[in-house]
This record gives C-alpha cells, sequence and structure tokens, in this order.
C-alpha cells in the first residue's frame, strides 16, 4: 500500500516500515520534503515528510480508471525474467496480468512467487508514476481463461496478421501468450472454438516476456491512434 495507515485524528499519514525505510534510508528524504503517495487504486496524495516516517498530507486529487482495459494471459518465464516481463506490462499500462496454465507450460506461481511479482508491481508503479496498480491474479487455466468475458480475444500465433479492426471499439481486451513450447493443436482448436483472434505480432519467434511486451505495446498504440 503506497499509502500506509492513514491517522484520522491528525490527518497524518504513517508509512509501514518497507516504505519508511525507503523513504529515510535508501532515498534519505528529510523533514520538509515533497513526497508523492499513492494507494493503488487512483487517490494521489502530495505531502511534506515528517519525523519517523511520517507524512502530512498537503494536496489530494483522484485519478479514473483508463476508459479501456488490457489483460494478459502468460505462461510465466522461469526466474528473475518473470518480474522483468511484469514490470515492463505495468509500465505499458496492462490492467491485469493472468499467469496461465498451459499444457506445455513450466512456471506454476504458487504464493510466495504470486507475492515477489506483486512486489514488482508496486516498484514499478512507484518508477513509473502509475496511480493503479497493475492486479495479479491467480495460476489459470487456460480453458477458465477463454471463458472469461472480454469484447476482444488475441492469442498470439504465427498465422494472418491481425489488422485491428475490432480493436477499435473494444473496450475490453485479453492478449494470451503461450509457453516457449508454443500451443498445442488441441489448444489451438479451443480458442478458435471460443472465438478468439489469432495474431502474428512479428516475424521472428519470441521470447515469452518479449512477445508480452511488444503485444502490450501495440495494442496500446492503436487504442492511443483509435482515440
Amino acid at each position: 500500500d503506497g499509502l500506509g495507515s492513514v491517522e484520522s485524528h491528525d490527518q497524518v499519514v504513517q508509512l509501514d516500515d518497507q516504505q519508511a525505510h525507503h523513504a529515510l534510508d535508501v532515498l534519505r528524504l528529510k523533514p520538509g520534503e515533497t513526497v508523492e503517495l499513492f494507494d493503488g487504486c487512483g487517490i494521489v496524495v502530495g505531502g511534506q515528510m515528517e519525523t519517523n516516517g511520517r507524512v502530512r498530507p498537503v494536496s489530494f486529487h483522484q485519478v479514473p480508471q483508463p476508459a479501456k482495459t488490457i489483460d494478459m494471459a502468460v505462461s510465466l518465464p522461469k526466474g528473475s525474467r518473470s518480474s522483468d516481463m511484469i514490470s515492463g506490462l505495468s509500465q505499458l499500462g496492462v490492467d491485469r496480468v493472468i499467469p496461465l496454465r498451459t499444457a506445455r507450460s513450466v512456471v506454476h506461481p504458487r504464493q510466495g512467487k504470486l507475492l515477489r511479482l506483486r512486489t514488482a508491481v508496486i516498484e514499478s508503479a512507484k518508477q513509473c508514476g502509475r496511480a493503479h496498480l497493475m492486479e495479479i491474479a491467480e495460476t489459470t487455466s487456460l480453458v477458465d481463461a477463454l471463458h472469461l468475458n472480454y469484447d476482444l480475444r488475441l492469442i498470439a500465433q504465427p498465422r494472418v496478421p491481425y489488422r485491428g479492426q475490432a480493436l477499435c471499439n473494444a473496450q475490453r481486451v485479453l492478449i494470451l501468450i503461450g509457453p516457449e513450447g508454443g500451443w498445442t493443436d488441441e489448444e489451438i482448436d479451443m480458442a478458435e472454438q471460443q472465438g478468439c483472434d489469432f495474431w502474428n505480432i512479428g516475424p521472428y519467434v519470441m521470447r515469452i516476456e518479449t512477445a508480452a511486451l511488444a503485444a502490450a505495446g501495440i495494442v496500446q498504440l492503436m487504442h492511443h491512434e483509435a482515440l
């Protein structure tokens, strides 16, 4: 939580231990210096540092949610590549990442891994100035992901390139990125039966994190051009 806890009797924000350590020991902020806090749900507070990790609010505003949302269902890559990918997707404005369990995926994160990924989301939001935190969902099977309700579902696959006609009008978009071993024929058939649009996002075979970041960037660009 970027705001910590608010003490209503004197309107002072008390940062939690981790955030107070970062502000006082890493950034070396002094009393009177200006800081900006956020709660991850769109509330942004400008304030001044006091002692012992306390901040006195000076200004307050609510940042609205984006009109269009982009979610990413992706088979997570191994090791630190997952955290790097999550940080990049957060900076690109993805709203939710759904760790995907497929026939060939090898990383099925448990609660400890999900907690570390959510920490990466917070750090990324602080770095890029994002007021709404990207959500990390629980691990989901491809079958369940394909039954989620979206205006448009794009699945990365080296077929005919997606031309983007429906994307201009779609308010809720799901992008599906498979494992490094690729989708099975059964998964491709299932996606096609569920009405997914196939999308070739580049001329070469990409690593998971490269494909995810490229897809998110392209969709964001197309969204902005459609405004």
